[in-house]
């Protein structure tokens, strides 16, 4: 079976509590109809391809695979609550970043995370390599600050002070415009240029040292 890491991402917005793969499988091309394509900007041309798992803290959860008609890439459909690049859930990485901009200690802040099963340096982890994957994700977007004001300052600026769910609404906003996620997909399958037959493919850029710690990823 193909590598699921060598695939690329799409999110779709679904509660831990309402996730059903069995039900998700069955209705997966209704619920991706009006999706775009990250490699060749389609919309909603898939069909159901398959299968595999990814942990989620401790727990294993199948995760769909869809297959672009239009360019043949395969995909892999990630629930909001799962985190892409980790086994951590995306809720408990966004109060932890909010609490640790707000001041809160880094000890404190972790606690979002007790009982989960992460190593005690994985905070500190998870901070350099949010920091990277902002670097990354300004020099996509064409949004490169001339004054660095920390990382989750920067996504709040672009995605609104207002925001309850700043890094899963930056993720999406990146495969709207044909990346994979950024928090926290490989480098080196961020980006999609055209072929001259009009298929993209993945290109390769480096991988930020900070990443070679990422546990269970997609």
């Amino acid at each position: 079976m193909p590598d699921p890491h060598k695939k690329t991402i799409i999110l779709i917005d679904i509660s831990e509590e309402n996730y059903s793969f069995k039900e998700l499988y069955h209705r997966i091309t209704q619920r991706v109809s009006s999706r775009i394509c990250p490699c060749c900007m389609c919309v909603g041309r898939f069909r159901r391809h398959g299968r595999y798992e990814k942990y989620h803290y401790k727990n294993r959860i199948a995760i769909v695979r869809i297959k672009c008609v239009g360019c043949g890439t395969t995909h892999a459909v990630i629930p909001s609550f799962s985190l892409p690049g980790t086994s951590v859930g995306t809720g408990e990485v966004e109060q932890y970043l909010k609490t640790r901009h707000a001041g809160m200690s880094r000890r404190k802040a972790a606690k979002v995370f007790s009982g989960l099963g992460l190593h005690e340096e994985y905070p500190r982890h998870l901070e350099r390599m949010f920091d990277a994957a902002v670097l990354r994700v300004q020099a996509l977007l064409g949004d490169e600050s001339t004054e660095w004001a920390g990382g989750y300052a920067w996504v709040l600026s672009r995605m609104g002070r207002g925001t309850q769910r700043p890094v899963w609404e930056l993720n999406t906003l990146c495969g709207n415009r044909g990346y994979n996620p950024v928090f926290f997909s490989r480098s080196s399958i961020l980006v999609f240029p055209t072929r001259k037959t009009g298929i993209r493919i993945p290109h390769n850029m480096p991988s930020a040292a900070t990443e070679r710690m990422n546990i269970n990823s997609s």
